[in-house]
């Protein structure tokens, strides 16, 4: 397996023709969605392009980062600096080629219903979400003090953190359950729980059901659904 990694777009863009590269990993800088869209062009105007991870920091500039991403290239894997483990992320992408994540799923969903000082924290709540991860872990990623995320989302009239999360997981679930037709043992492994039934019951607690019934009842996009009507109620709801 050649897997080669490039932090200038010339370059990727030239790997992006070769036949010889399995896989590309992107190193994106802060403040480089500029770039995001002539590596797409470049992407798609191969046939049979070698997939690409995008190893990114999340910075206060997120939401706006993450969208990009998830417009032009939503078929990318994300794989998050601090957080996520390369070469983990590597193997996976190189033995599932095809098997794209939901953040460009739920991003595109979520961020335009969001108010602006809490929508760079949906954003990394969205791309970290793939596993469970603590309060003190997120805010750590959004570059903020616990309090202060907290804050920021009380003042966006949006649930707590820890509820965020938990949405997340269970969209990441589910999208892994439905669209990518995963079995739950592997799904749970995936998002980093120790078995089955504390995952299962870990999603029935933050969203109401366990995955089983979610995936019998519409799956992924009846979740997202549910999700961003929790989102507007939470606004119209006013501050807390």
């Amino acid at each position: 397996m050649t897997t080669r990694f490039y932090a200038y777009v010339r370059e990727l863009a030239l790997a992006a023709q070769k036949d010889d590269v399995a896989i590309i990993v992107w190193e994106l800088a802060s403040g480089a969605e500029g770039q995001i869209e002539s590596v797409a062009e470049a992407m798609h105007n191969r046939a049979e392009a070698a997939p690409i991870l995008v190893r990114m920091d999340l910075t206060k500039a997120a939401a706006r980062q993450v969208l990009v991403l998830a417009r032009y290239l939503p078929e990318a894997q994300v794989s998050l600096r601090g957080h996520d483990d390369l070469e983990s992320d590597i193997n996976m992408l190189y033995n599932e080629p095809g098997g794209r994540g939901a953040y460009a799923a739920i991003v595109q969903r979520l961020l335009p219903l969001t108010h602006g000082r809490a929508r760079d924290i949906v954003a990394c709540a969205s791309v970290a979400g793939h596993s469970r991860t603590s309060v003190r872990s997120l805010a750590r990623l959004c570059g903020v003090p616990v309090r202060t995320l907290e804050w920021k989302l009380r003042a966006a009239q949006q649930a707590p953190a820890k509820i965020l999360v938990g949405w997340m997981v269970a969209l990441h679930s589910l999208w892994r359950l439905d669209v990518l037709g995963w079995t739950p043992k592997r799904t749970a492994h995936a998002a980093r729980f120790h078995s089955g039934e504390a995952w299962s019951n870990y999603v029935g607690h933050h969203v109401g059901a366990r995955p089983a019934t979610l995936l019998r009842e519409g799956g992924f996009e009846s979740l997202l659904d549910q999700c961003a009507r929790q989102v507007s109620a939470d606004r119209a709801a006013g501050p807390l």
